[in-house]
């Protein structure tokens, strides 16, 4: 009896945990580039008697879809930047940390760097000139912009992309900002080659939620955590009846 109250103990937790994946997928439906996870179910072993091993129950584990592709959304601001196909965009982090980005509204930070999110420079470490003007990106990743009353368009640098083999590399931050976790720096390729995503400049990629299936996803989850709470009920219900028996 107490074996089942485990099992339903942590189907509880498990079932508890999955709700905490969809809902930060709902909550992060209108974030650019958001990638969503889909949940894992294990079994989890437990010992009995100290040797025989048998089922204690599930544990929900999250798995990020990283190579989801998000539907690109033209808005017209030059500063908008999404990424069609494989590939995130690398931002210097502190410390020299690698940080990922799959793009959104680009910035200029107080350094004059082209930067993501709360200021994060690129790690290409494009530099803007203060009389730059028009700036734009191409599909391969070229930055240029028109510098003081001149006419002609000037390089100012090139963004590459980086290639995540694994979810398991990296860990979600806010903001839509990734850190690697890894061993081995990802590659970086050029945008548009070899299969590598290319970048689309006036656009962003929306999240690749879907609330329809979050929310099936949801009432099944909690389908799912009545019924473990019903087993322990159960077991409390036939626990009281054999105190019951015992005392008469």
């Amino acid at each position: 009896m107490i074996g089942s109250y485990e099992v339903a103990a942590t189907g509880l937790a498990a079932q508890q945990r999955a709700l905490q994946i969809i809902s930060n997928n709902i909550s992060n439906i209108n974030t650019p580039g958001y990638k969503k996870s889909s949940i894992n179910y294990a079994d989890m072993v437990a010992a009995l008697d100290g040797q025989t091993m048998g089922l204690g129950g599930v544990n929900a584990l999250p798995n990020l879809l990283i190579n989801g592709q998000g539907e690109i959304q033209n808005t017209g601001n030059k500063m908008d930047i999404a990424i069609d196909g494989t590939g995130f965009i690398e931002l210097l982090g502190r410390d020299g940390q690698f940080m990922f980005w799959r793009g959104g509204t680009l910035q200029i930070n107080h350094e004059g760097y082209l930067a993501g999110p709360h200021g994060t420079a690129l790690r290409a470490m494009i530099q803007v000139p203060s009389d730059a003007k028009d700036l734009a990106i191409d599909e391969t990743g070229v930055v240029t912009a028109v510098l003081g009353g001149g006419s002609d368009r000037t390089e100012l640098g090139r963004i590459e992309l980086a290639i995540l083999q694994s979810a398991n590399d990296i860990e979600r931050l806010d903001g839509g900002l990734y850190r690697f976790t890894g061993i081995n720096a990802p590659e970086m390729r050029s945008p548009g080659e070899d299969g590598v995503g290319r970048l689309i400049q006036g656009s962003i990629e929306l999240s690749t939620v879907d609330l329809n299936d979050e929310m099936v996803r949801m009432l099944i989850v909690q389908r799912a955590y009545a019924a473990n709470a019903q087993v322990i009920q159960a077991g409390d219900q036939l626990m009281s009846i054999s105190n019951n028996l015992r005392r008469t």
